[in-house]
């Protein structure tokens, strides 16, 4: 059941992570374009 939730919890930040980068990048477009 532990390992379950470290998994759950590694995908999780993985999914926020990459939310954050898409923010970003459309930051940068938007100041840029």
């Amino acid at each position: 059941m532990k390992v379950y939730v470290k998994e759950l919890t590694l995908s999780t930040n993985r999914r926020y992570q990459l939310v954050d980068i898409t923010h970003e990048v459309e930051r940068i477009v938007r100041e840029s374009g």
